[in-house]
């Protein structure tokens, strides 16, 4: 029996790993989500890359009973990069977002890093960057530099093909990318020693040479690989992405050969190619905020809060529901000013502070951008209208969406695509999936005194 040829697209994220396969039809042939397994250790949090690794390797032999494989690519979360030595990992990587290295990566940035511009890509301080990771766990750890780091999108690659390459999204990441000559900064590799084998950039969709048991292709920083999917379905070349999930980032990208520098209070870096730079801002806690609520008002979780809540809240066209003043605190929790009896008052006023720091966020990407853009919303927010006409109303702007869940996977898949030049496929996904448009509240404007 001849086996059809299907395209696998995976997205590790912070808490759940997705992976999707689909064949030369567009059809889904194959589907399934994991919790990304993690641990603590010492009060910090790793992901698990060997458990990582049997998942992938069980859904490849899954696949393959029925499919050929005709090509895989990974999306990941940024920041998370493993140590290699002599082919193999050395220790799994930090969670993205763990604080453990904050001190560490502060000192680092005031002692060696602030003053010298050639460095930094970034006017603020973020110790969220990768190579504040690499120098607490080498200093922590007493490792010996490896051969390479290496983000999870390229890493489990890298255990198929033996390649070390990274994406330009990835690299943005680590704070070690030149934007000007589009090359690793040599002098800060060079000044603390952070690996000895020169690591390739290149593109996403760039093809690996060494196929391994699968064709491999090159993918990258998960909110870059959606705004890749955006992309190919948008086709505009300037346009704004609001990815909200367990953090919110505001992306704005363009085309260019110049890269965004010396902006205040915004990060900055090359997305899925080298000419197109990214402005970027974000929340690394909107998601838990949501969460913390939903269990503070006794549901068992955030799905069972807003189907319980969202209907009250729109009920009469937003007319009953009444804006509590709160403030945002920075262990994701709210506090509000007066106390109230209705549940779904405290959740309504979280949706609107909410959609205020998108606001304010979107205004700061927009001031750095050359055209008018479009503002494209991903994540799981496209499966709250509620909380999308209020982000619409606060934003005073229509909104994007395409009805796609899986952004990741399908931006993964489509780097598979590229790769293998894919035409047909392509244009069928793109002419199978339609922009949707969510437009803003001018009731709701009026409740939460918002005239401008």
């Amino acid at each position: 029996m001849n086996k059809n040829i299907v395209f696998i697209g995976i997205d590790i994220g912070t808490t759940n790993t997705k992976i999707l396969a689909i064949d030369n039809n567009n059809n889904i042939t194959y589907s399934n989500s994991y919790i990304t397994p993690k641990y603590i250790k010492n009060n910090e949090s790793y992901f698990q890359i060997h458990k990582l690794e049997l998942i992938f390797e069980n859904t490849f032999k899954i696949i393959t009973k029925k499919y050929i494989i005709g090509g895989v690519s990974f999306a990941s979360v940024g920041e998370s990069v493993v140590p290699i030595k002599n082919g193999i990992s050395i220790c799994d990587p930090l969670v993205w977002n763990d604080r453990c290295n904050y001190n560490f990566s502060k000192n680092i940035w005031n002692n060696f890093i602030k003053e010298k511009n050639e460095f930094s890509n970034l006017n603020e301080f973020d110790y969220t960057f990768s190579i504040y990771k690499m120098l607490y766990v080498m200093d922590k750890y007493h490792i010996e530099t490896p051969d390479y780091w290496l983000p999870l999108s390229s890493f489990f690659c890298f255990t198929y093909t033996k390649e070390a390459i990274i994406d330009y999204s990835q690299c943005s990441r680590t704070f070690l990318l030149n934007q000007n000559t589009k090359d690793w900064n040599k002098e800060l590799i060079l000044k603390f020693n952070l690996f000895n084998k020169p690591i390739k950039i290149e593109h996403m969709g760039y093809s690996y040479s060494n196929k391994g048991d699968y064709p491999f292709f090159l993918g990258g920083h998960d909110h870059m690989v959606a705004a890749k999917c955006i992309d190919i379905l948008l086709n505009k070349k300037t346009y704004i992405l609001d990815s909200v999930g367990t953090s919110e980032s505001v992306l704005g990208i363009t085309e260019s050969n110049k890269p965004f520098l010396d902006l205040k209070q915004l990060s900055t870096g090359l997305s899925f190619s080298s000419n197109r730079p990214y402005c970027i801002q974000g929340i690394h806690n909107s998601g838990i905020y949501i969460e913390n609520l939903s269990k503070d008002l006794g549901f068992k979780n955030v799905n069972e809060c807003i189907n319980s809540l969202n209907p009250k809240i729109k009920r009469n066209n937003f007319y009953d529901i009444k804006f509590i003043p709160a403030v945002l605190k920075a262990n994701g929790r709210i506090e509000f000013s007066i106390d109230s009896k209705k549940s779904e008052d405290k959740l309504f006023s979280l949706y609107v502070l909410l959609s205020l720091e998108s606001k304010r966020m979107i205004n700061n990407i927009k001031s750095n951008l050359k055209e008018d853009s479009d503002i494209i919303v991903v994540g799981n927010i496209i499966k709250n209208s509620v909380y999308l006409s209020i982000k619409a109303s606060i934003v005073n702007s229509n909104l994007y969406y395409f009805n796609l869940e899986e952004l990741g996977c399908f931006g993964s898949i489509i780097n598979v695509l590229e790769g293998i030049d894919n035409k047909p496929l392509l244009k069928k996904i793109i002419v199978e999936n339609k922009i949707q448009t969510i437009k803003p509240n001018f009731i709701l404007r009026k409740k939460v005194n918002i005239t401008k």
